[in-house]
């Protein structure tokens, strides 16, 4: 039929287009790159945020799947002097690297981070990522752990860095993202969204996480909640690298 959408990512319209005043766009959606065999689906059907699941066409949409997930976020501590960080978590049971024959992961947006060759996130586990290199900066290590009193953290293992950026005060976006062969083989690799969360410092994101000393923490670490749901944040007391 000469219909086909792009791996890579574009935009969807429904319109209703008669040519009168009515003329209007009833629905529209821009998405990223997705995998082979996942399609991107509201849920519950019609829901308010597109989540990735197993293609269910002509049916009722599927369970979503379930990934890793940015799960903490401080991205403004009391103290200026205090050192920002980005928490990922996976729920899954089995261990996750974050790099594939593509090329490894990374977080974009709010800050820039490729992550190195062979870091993983063990099942239940989590992964830290900061604005310093904590191998070399042992200092600053320290006074993070101390700060946040995190116990034992292991430079390249549970925590990594340096990102390039900061996370701006008033919110922005933050997305992890790995990438995804391209159809054709001159065309630069794709990108696809394994999380998103574009926070904000006013309601109905928790406001007590703008610099009174806690963080934003994810409620729910499962594949039904979308973390760009305001309801699915609250500020609590920061947790870096432990359960809240």
């Amino acid at each position: 039929t000469g219909f086909g959408l792009n791996k890579a990512g574009e935009q969807v319209i429904l319109s209703y287009l008669p040519g009168t005043a009515e003329d209007r766009v009833v629905d529209s959606i821009r998405f990223n790159a997705q995998l082979i065999d996942a399609s991107l689906g509201r849920y519950l059907d019609g829901g308010k945020y597109w989540l990735q699941m197993i293609p269910s066409r002509d049916s009722a949409n599927n369970d979503p799947v379930q990934h890793i997930v940015i799960d903490e976020i401080m991205y403004h501590p009391t103290d200026d002097t205090d050192d920002e960080y980005i928490e990922l978590y996976n729920p899954t049971a089995s261990p996750i690297y974050l790099e594939n024959p593509d090329g490894s992961w990374r977080l974009d947006g709010a800050v820039d981070y490729i992550f190195p060759a062979s870091t993983s996130i063990n099942a239940g586990g989590r992964l830290l990522i900061v604005g310093f290199d904590p191998t070399t900066d042992i200092a600053r290590l320290n006074t993070f752990k101390t700060v946040y009193n995190t116990g034992p953290l292991t430079a390249g293992v549970d925590i990594v860095g340096p990102w390039s950026g900061n996370l701006s005060n008033s919110g922005e976006r933050l997305t992890l993202k790995m990438p995804e062969t391209p159809d054709n083989p001159d065309d630069p690799v794709c990108w696809v969204n394994v999380d998103e969360v574009i926070f904000s410092d006013v309601s109905p994101w928790p406001t007590m996480a703008d610099g009174s000393g806690a963080a934003l923490q994810r409620i729910y670490a499962d594949q039904y909640h979308s973390g760009n749901d305001p309801a699915n944040w609250e500020a609590d007391s920061p947790t870096p690298g432990s359960n809240p």
